[in-house]
């Protein structure tokens, strides 16, 4: 189902270079903005359309039909394409390569309800990542979420981690919505919604799985050792970062 918003304009809050009337798209993390004109302007000519060789039929009344199916099946086109489900196509052999090495699982949307919500009701318990391509500290946790993933499963521990990427993923039906990543769900038994975690940060997040799991000492050593790896990878970042300027800046001046 779509729901449709109106936000109208009026002389005080006019389009500052006499724009036209637009329309915005929205759908998981993807938005596009149209002009009204762009949705109704089409070439295609839809089954249906008068017979021009109908002698009842006035050639002004015929060339409207034209035009207002064109437009039709344009604006139809459009919305069809934006609103069908977007989901990365599955690879066999990264998941082969990532069950093999006890990595976060990477899921797709279109498989997302037999990879974690019917996992999840035959018992087994999935702790997914929603995660972008564009968000820094997904990039900087993601080595420290792969060793504990390993750690997870060497000490078998039940439960296993997943990842969805939702900027190439539309939210599949059953996958809570968030706008903010990284985002951990818990996926357990029958539930349809995975419980979603406020914790995100590595420390707290660290301490949430102490919770949920019955954890041996030795596990909890090593992960705590994890934490301090990835506070020095943020360090040495912010310190790359700070050269990274200094260079251009220097690169500027010469």
């Amino acid at each position: 189902w779509i729901c449709t918003f109106f936000f109208l304009r009026t002389a005080g809050n006019s389009p500052a270079q006499g724009e036209d009337t637009a329309v915005m798209l929205y759908k998981g993390q993807r938005r596009s903005r149209y002009a009204l004109a762009e949705l109704l302007r089409g070439e295609a000519e839809e089954a249906g359309e008068a017979d021009p060789k109908d002698k009842n039929v006035e050639p002004a009344a015929l060339g409207e039909e034209r035009t207002s199916s064109r437009e039709a099946a344009s604006g139809e086109k459009l919305l069809e394409t934006f609103f069908t489900p977007l989901s990365e196509k599955e690879n066999a052999s990264r998941t082969k390569r990532e069950k093999g090495k006890h990595l976060p699982i990477r899921v797709v949307g279109s498989a997302f309800k037999r990879d974690v919500l019917d996992e999840a009701k035959a018992g087994n318990t999935i702790l997914l990542q929603l995660f972008e391509d564009s968000c820094f500290l997904c990039f900087l946790m993601r080595p420290f979420l792969n060793s504990v993933s390993a750690l997870l499963a060497e000490y078998n521990i039940p439960v296993t981690m997943k990842r969805l990427n939702i900027e190439k993923n539309d939210f599949p039906e059953g996958c809570v919505v968030t706008r903010a990543t990284p985002t951990f769900v818990l996926h357990r038994g029958a539930h349809e919604e995975g419980e979603r975690w406020s914790e995100f940060r590595p420390r707290d997040f660290i301490e949430k799985l102490e919770k949920e799991f019955d954890l041996p000492v030795e596990l909890r050593e090593k992960l705590h050792a994890l934490l301090d790896l990835l506070h020095e990878r943020f360090k040495r970042f912010g310190l790359l970062s700070v050269w990274c300027v200094g260079v251009s800046y220097f690169s500027f001046e010469l």
